[in-house]
C-alpha cells in the first residue's frame, strides 16, 4: 500500500544525500543508520564543490537557501521526534502513577513491597530516558544555533517587508497592479512562507509543551498517600529534584530563549516597527 509519508522521508534523505547535507547512510527497509567511508567522502566533496561555487556564482543566495531549507527541515524532523518520546516518557509515567494508586488497596505485604520495587525500577528507567531525551534536543538545538537565528532574522524583516509592501502598493497605488492573478500568487507566497514559518516555530513549542505536561505529571505524585516503600518515595523525590535543577530550555546562540513571552515581544517590535515605516511614508507623501 502507497505511504506518502514514507515515500516523503525517502524523497527528503536522497534529496540531503545528494547536496551533501548529512553524511551517513540509511536503510530505507529498516530505517536503521550506519556511518560509512563513501558517504562521508562524497559529502566532503560535495560541500567543497558547493563553497567553491559560492565564490564564482551570482545566484549564491538562492544556493544557500536550499541548503539552509534543508538543514531547517533535519532540525524539525529531530524535534518531531523527540516530541513523540516525550508522548511516550509521558504515557509511562501516567500508568505508573495509576499503578501506585492502585496499591492503596494492596493488603498484602509482600506483594505491597515487590510491586514498589518494580516501579521503582520502572520509574528510575523513564527517569533515565527524559535526561538523555532532554540532553538530546538540548544538543541538536545547538548544532542548529546559527540557523535558528537566521530563521528568526528573516522572518522579522520579511515580515516588515511584507507589510510595508502591501501597504505601499494596495493602499497607496505605488509600483504594482494589483490584478486578480497577482493579487492570488501574493496571497499564495505569502501563504505558504507564513505556513512554515508557524509550523516551524510551534515545532520548539509542542517540545516544551509536552516537557511541561511532564512536570505536572510529576507533581501528581506529592498527592499520594505517604507509607510507600523507601526506594520507591527516593526515585520519585530523585526525579523531581532532576526537572527543578535541570528545566528544558530552547536557547539561540545564548541569546534568548524560545518562548511564547518572546514571540510576542518580537510581534509587538514587528507593528512598531511597520507603524513607523508607513507614517514616515505618509509624511513623505504629503509633501
Amino acid at each position: 500500500m502507497f505511504d506518502p509519508v514514507k515515500w516523503i522521508l525517502r524523497l527528503f534523505y536522497y534529496y540531503s544525500r545528494l547536496l551533501g547535507v548529512i553524511n551517513f547512510e540509511i536503510d530505507v527497509r529498516t530505517g536503521r543508520a550506519r556511518i560509512t567511508r563513501l558517504a562521508s567522502i562524497y559529502a566532503i566533496i560535495i560541500n567543497g564543490l558547493i563553497f567553491s561555487v559560492f565564490a564564482i556564482m551570482t545566484c549564491m543566495m538562492y544556493t544557500l537557501t536550499t541548503v539552509t531549507d534543508l538543514i531547517g527541515s533535519h532540525y524539525y524532523f529531530v524535534m518531531l521526534n523527540a516530541h513523540s518520546h516525550y508522548i511516550l516518557v509521558n504515557q509511562e509515567i501516567e500508568a505508573i502513577l495509576s499503578n501506585i494508586h492502585s496499591l492503596e488497596s494492596e493488603n498484602r505485604r509482600a506483594a505491597f513491597m515487590s510491586k514498589c520495587c518494580s516501579l521503582a525500577d520502572q520509574l528510575d528507567d523513564v527517569a533515565r530516558q527524559q535526561s538523555k531525551l532532554q540532553a538530546l534536543v538540548e544538543s541538536i538545538t545547538h548544532i542548529f544555533d546559527i540557523q535558528g537565528v537566521c530563521i528568526s532574522v528573516i522572518f522579522y524583516f520579511s515580515t516588515i517587508g511584507a507589510i510595508y509592501f502591501t501597504f505601499a502598493t494596495f493602499i497607496l497605488n505605488k509600483g504594482v497592479v494589483w490584478t486578480a492573478a497577482f493579487i492570488m500568487w501574493y496571497l499564495l507566497t505569502m501563504g505558504s512562507f507564513y505556513a512554515d514559518a508557524v509550523i516551524t516555530i510551534d515545532n520548539f513549542y509542542i517540545v516544551l509543551d509536552v516537557h511541561a505536561d511532564m512536570v505536572r505529571l510529576l507533581e501528581q505524585f506529592s498527592t499520594i498517600a505517604p507509607g510507600l516503600d523507601e526506594r520507591l518515595e527516593e526515585v520519585i523525590e530523585t526525579f523531581q529534584l532532576q526537572l527543578r535543577r535541570n528545566p528544558l530550555k530552547i536557547r539561540l546562540m545564548h541569546c534568548y530563549n524560545v518562548e511564547r513571552s518572546e514571540l510576542i515581544a518580537m510581534a509587538s517590535s514587528i507593528i512598531m516597527n511597520s507603524v513607523v515605516l508607513i507614517q514616515y511614508e505618509l509624511k513623505n507623501l504629503n509633501k
